[in-house]
């Protein structure tokens, strides 16, 4: 299975692994999935850590290699599908996520309930 994770599902495997389900851990862990952070997820914690709304010490890409997570570039059919998303979400990073689970198929990783009013297969956090 092909995971991709949301942004504070990614910030809680790295800084709260307790406050994740354990279904959601036990398929972090299995060696069989592929769990994907993306380029979103970066820029979400880079632009909250800024704005003092999210304390995050050191590299995410560093905490993605810690964890043995992949990378999920942004490509730009990614952000013309968000743009093209039903505004049931207006997080344009939550869209953004959205639109690249959808494209490319991956199982979506969240505790967001809103995500689920798009046709993204989503695994509850």
């Amino acid at each position: 299975m092909r995971l991709l994770l949301d942004t504070h599902v990614f910030y809680w495997a790295c800084q709260a692994p307790e406050r994740i389900t354990q279904s959601v851990r036990d398929a972090l862990e299995d060696p069989e999935n592929q769990v994907l952070v993306s380029a979103v997820s970066g820029y979400e914690i880079g632009f909250k850590r800024a704005i003092g709304k999210l304390q995050w010490a050191g590299s995410v890409v560093d905490a993605c290699d810690l964890h043995g997570f992949d990378t999920l570039p942004i490509a730009l059919t990614h952000a013309e599908a968000a743009a093209n998303l039903p505004m049931h979400h207006r997080d344009p990073f939550d869209r953004l996520l959205i639109a690249q689970a959808t494209q490319d198929q991956l199982r979506f990783v969240t505790g967001d309930r809103a995500a689920s009013a798009y046709a993204v297969d989503v695994l509850e956090a």
